[in-house]
């Protein structure tokens, strides 16, 4: 699936200064504040890189700052090159790079430039309520541009990414007697008793509520209950197709969807085979296994006949 895209043009231009995994999602209760993660500073598409530095703001009621990481493959590895004092603020790091004398500059198809650490807060301490949502973004070009081997600025488009910090929560459904947990995580709540399975339909659906703006979905689906083939599930959004990320393992199925919180949010999950065939399966057979049974007896009793 695309993601929706969070970009910043500072200048038209091919060259993509981008903020990866664009997706940092987090569950509170499988992810323990003090929890560490990294994020890459990454450039594609650029010609005659001399020179580049960041300031990249982030919400420090959430995450904190803790190191830079220069990976061993990053843009100028191999190099004499010059580093800029790791400056902080709250809720804004400021790091670059320049080649030294008589370095030639480079060009990049796509590379890293750095990689940033960062710890995750306890919400119990910071006043955060969860579901919590922030993006992490570059600052203005005073403080954030590429430059080229005269010192030139080089056009770029900025990509942003996001941090969610949230919970995994547990929902049962019943199906004819047999009892499937199913397990979400968003930075919505889904609305009590809107869980539903629809076995005609081959889908379950809930609704969401959340704060206005960016939303998301994760849910894992046991394929006991529901299954499908790799390229047929379909994802509703409010009644209309939308993209989303299909993964599995070999007892479930995780469907991550991005939408826009307004009101509720009604999500449809469509696969290709649900449990009460199974069942149905299961109940052909042992009638036909008693069918058989009863042609039997009736032979034999002719044949004592």
């Amino acid at each position: 699936m695309s993601f929706y895209q969070l970009t910043k043009t500072v200048r038209s231009s091919s060259t993509t200064l981008k903020i990866t995994p664009e997706r940092n999602i987090f569950a509170a209760n499988i992810t323990a504040p003090g929890s560490k993660f990294i994020i890459n500073v990454t450039v594609t598409d650029v010609t005659d890189l001399f020179a580049w530095q960041i300031g990249l703001a982030y919400n420090n009621s959430l995450i904190n700052f803790t190191k830079i990481i220069l990976p061993s493959d990053h843009v100028f590895a191999g190099k004499s090159f010059l580093e800029t004092p790791v400056v902080t603020e709250p809720g804004v790091v400021y790091y670059g790079i320049t080649l030294g004398p008589g370095q030639t500059s480079v060009n990049v198809a796509s590379g890293t430039l750095c990689q940033l650490e960062f710890e995750i807060l306890d919400p119990s301490i910071t006043g955060v309520t969860l579901p919590a949502l922030c993006t992490l973004h570059f600052i203005d070009s005073d403080y954030t541009f590429l430059l080229n081997h005269i010192g030139a600025v080089i056009e770029s488009t900025w990509q942003e990414s996001i941090f969610a910090y949230s919970y995994l929560r547990a929902s049962t459904v019943t199906v004819d007697g047999q009892e499937f947990n199913l397990f979400t995580c968003s930075n919505g709540e889904m609305v009590p008793g809107s869980l539903e399975v629809l076995t005609a339909e081959k889908a379950i659906k809930f609704n969401l509520t959340g704060t206005s703006g960016f939303g998301f979905v994760n849910i894992t689906i046991p394929k006991a209950l529901l299954n499908g083939n790799p390229s047929a599930w379909t994802v509703y959004v409010n009644d209309a197709t939308t993209p989303a990320q299909i993964t599995w393992n070999a007892t479930h199925t995780f469907v991550y969807v991005e939408f826009n919180f307004g009101s509720q949010v009604a999500i449809k999950i469509k696969g290709t085979w649900i449990v009460p065939e199974f069942v149905n399966m299961s109940l052909l057979a042992i009638f036909l296994t008693g069918m058989a049974a009863t042609t039997v007896l009736v032979k034999t009793k002719k044949a004592k006949n």
